[in-house]
């Protein structure tokens, strides 16, 4: 038995298995890359780690384990199920997180695809097969269909839970404080559906109203995004010229040879460095300046979607361009971010009747599903231009 200190939970206990997985490079890893990506350059207390938020997930589910195991909705092995994949659920992050994690998101390899070849191809899946918990029921939870995956992953999991309490407290932003007791005491998980007790209604409106409130003012962040957007640029940019891994089949060959645990925010930061000094791409080489010098790009264009103005962005991106902006200045974005689903939680009366969400409740009928994301960036030196094509 270990006890490592959170400075979000306090005192977090991990038997012995845990202690070896934690131990293990591929989860050190994650000391090593931030919860939130580039939020630092606009917040800079914003340098939480992976790992810290990985032990806190770990925490929250032990606490909700134990709820739902007085409510009879868990057994104890359970809940030891689900301790060992929330200690799992972040293995497979990008450095920088959602920065270099968009670019592979484009090649449609995820998170999730990442995290499984990590497991699948190392000898953390002995760890776990020795250990008691078969890989593949712990797949299952973090990925596949076991009635076991939304406590980790759904509308109302231990992820979120955590995530918001410390993106919040190291931000700055108080807009992600949530009665995380009164939240784990009112939900309950049922075919893959969330419940949440009537009494809870207050608690579940401030959790996804705090949800929507960081996507506004940390996640999506105007200037946030627009560097998270360059730095994407920049790696793109680098496979060609600085041996940087492009595609997931380059990422198993670092996997297989045993050095994937160094792929992290410090690699990062060195790969730039060291293409900065030897690149001959005069672009390229603005853009490293101006990414690790904060000169990042200037937001020129903001338009929620919609039915009425979903060619816009398109419309806007052949202005630009005609206007004489180089293409490789502009970084557009269209994102839709999931906020609540509402078919998927029902508010439970004390008689045991079932409500749906858009029924109960003032505030929480008034949260949108989802976020809308439809942004234009340009490089600083275009920005004055691009203003002026852009009505």
């Amino acid at each position: 038995m270990k006890r490592i200190f959170d400075d979000l939970h306090g005192y977090v206990s991990l038997n012995d298995l845990e202690v070896m997985i934690l131990d293990h490079p591929l989860l050190q890893r994650l000391r090593r890359i931030k919860q939130t990506s580039l939020a630092f350059m606009v917040y800079p207390g914003a340098v939480n780690t992976r790992f810290s938020h990985t032990l806190g997930t770990l925490h929250i589910t032990t606490i909700l384990g134990g709820i739902l195991e007085e409510k009879g909705i868990l057994t104890h092995e359970e809940t030891r199920k689900l301790r060992i994949a929330s200690l799992l659920h972040d293995v497979g992050q990008f450095p920088f997180s959602h920065s270099i994690g968009g670019f592979f998101m484009s090649k449609n390899f995820s998170n999730s695809d990442f995290g499984d070849m990590l497991i699948s191809s190392t000898d953390l899946k002995d760890i776990l097969n020795n250990g008691g918990y078969p890989y593949r029921e712990i797949k299952d939870i973090l990925w596949g269909e076991s009635p076991l995956r939304p406590i980790i992953d759904s509308d109302v999991d231990v992820d979120r839970m955590d995530y918001l309490l410390r993106d919040s407290k190291y931000s700055g932003v108080q807009l992600g404080n949530i009665d995380l007791q009164r939240l784990m005491d009112s939900v309950s998980y049922e075919q893959g559906k969330v419940d949440i007790s009537e009494k809870g209604l207050y608690s579940a409106e401030n959790f996804f109203i705090a949800r929507l409130h960081m996507y506004q003012a940390v996640y999506y962040h105007k200037t946030i995004l627009g560097y998270e957007l360059l730095a994407r640029k920049i790696y793109s940019d680098m496979i060609d010229e600085c041996d940087v891994p492009g595609s997931p089949s380059e990422l198993r060959e670092i996997v297989e040879s045993g050095n994937i645990f160094m792929w992290d925010d410090e690699w990062f930061h060195s790969r730039l460095y060291g293409c900065y000094y030897t690149t001959s791409n005069d672009v390229l080489k603005q853009k490293i300046w101006n990414l690790i010098n904060r000169r990042g790009p200037k937001m020129v264009y903001d338009e929620p979607f919609s039915a009425a103005n979903k060619y816009s962005l398109h419309s806007v991106l052949e202005k630009l361009e005609s206007s004489n902006i180089p293409r490789s200045s502009i970084y557009p974005i269209e994102e839709n971010i999931s906020i609540i689903d509402k078919t998927r939680i029902n508010f439970v009366k004390a008689n045991g009747s079932k409500i749906a969400v858009d029924d109960v409740g003032f505030l929480l009928k008034s949260v949108p599903s989802r976020l809308s994301i439809n942004r234009i960036y340009v490089d600083a030196p275009y920005s004055s231009r691009a203003r002026e094509v852009i009505p």
